[in-house]
């Protein structure tokens, strides 16, 4: 089913918030986006017993909330997923996916919705993604305030905040599952731009959105945001990269040279700041040998 924002002032559209051991946090999410969407499903990676006695009170005191409960984590893209094809069996075709720790802006949906009916390409958008201020910082995920216009085109953007078109998603393909949940955001971005598909930014920011455990440091009079994920964390993300550049690297050069040389600060960070910083170091050489070789070994998780 077809469906056009510009024809509608009150679009429909479906929330979806991946959690995992989230707990009573989950709440601050939660209550910033359930009066903006007309539906939420929530979609439960494993969790402790506190988070899933959280969702479950969430669900049914809410008539809007649908709850997906896996029994074990299966990933952030294949969580996605089941809440796109819920989704889609209700009818809606757009869905508004977010992290369970962002923090929603009072107007988001309706100023995404705003950027939509504003744009001359409507029909070729896939993906409008919300700008965001750091947690920690405060700073712009991308500092485009300037602009003419109330968004830009950008080649890649985050998952949370998005609202995705379901019939781009259709053509597109479901996120890739194999990647778990580093680098899906990317490498599905680059695959929308690959089908015709644009990807728009918001230059207001719309949410408050953190990444990892992030940590604050102070070089030379610059902040400096280290995220300091799980080891693990570093095997996918230099594992999924890498294979992100064999697929597009035809397509998206210019991309592909600047996230080198972001991984590459990533790399210094993790050097100079990090924690465990040898072990951190030996899941990124595997993840670079894995992705040379096309191995996929069974993921270890500790969360």
């Amino acid at each position: 089913m077809e469906f056009n924002l510009k024809k509608n002032s009150k679009p429909k559209i479906c929330g979806i918030i991946v959690t995992y051991n989230i707990g009573r946090e989950i709440y601050k999410c939660f209550n910033s986006v359930i009066n903006q969407v007309d539906k939420i499903v929530m979609v439960d990676n494993g969790s402790d017993k506190e988070t899933i006695a959280v969702l479950k009170k969430i669900n049914k005191e809410n008539s809007k909330v649908e709850l997906i409960k896996n029994s074990v984590n299966l990933g952030l893209a294949k969580a996605l997923n089941q809440g796109v094809l819920w989704a889609k069996k209700l009818g809606y075709s757009w869905v508004l996916t977010l992290d369970q720790d962002t923090i929603v802006g009072n107007n988001m949906v309706k100023s995404l919705v705003s950027i939509y009916s504003q744009c001359p390409f409507y029909e070729k958008i896939g993906l409008i993604g919300s700008n965001s201020r750091s947690k920690y910082s405060g700073r712009l995920y991308i500092n485009c305030q300037n602009s003419k216009k109330d968004f830009i085109k950008v080649k890649t953007i985050i998952t949370s905040g998005s609202l995705l078109s379901l019939t781009a998603y259709e053509k597109a393909g479901p996120f890739r599952e194999d990647f778990f949940i580093e680098g899906i955001d990317l490498e599905y971005c680059l695959r929308l731009r690959k089908y015709g598909y644009e990807v728009l930014l918001s230059c207001r920011p719309l949410m408050t959105h953190a990444a990892g455990k992030m940590e604050e440091h102070h070089f030379f009079g610059r902040v400096i945001l280290v995220a300091n994920h799980e080891p693990w964390r570093y095997y996918l993300m230099t594992r999924n990269l890498l294979e992100i550049f064999f697929i597009y690297f035809w397509r998206e050069p210019i991309w592909i040279l600047e996230a080198s040389f972001n991984f590459m600060k990533t790399v210094i960070k993790i050097i100079l700041y990090e924690d465990a910083k040898m072990l951190k170091l030996k899941y990124l050489n595997k993840g670079i040998w894995d992705a040379l070789f096309g191995r996929r070994p069974p993921l270890k998780l500790k969360a």
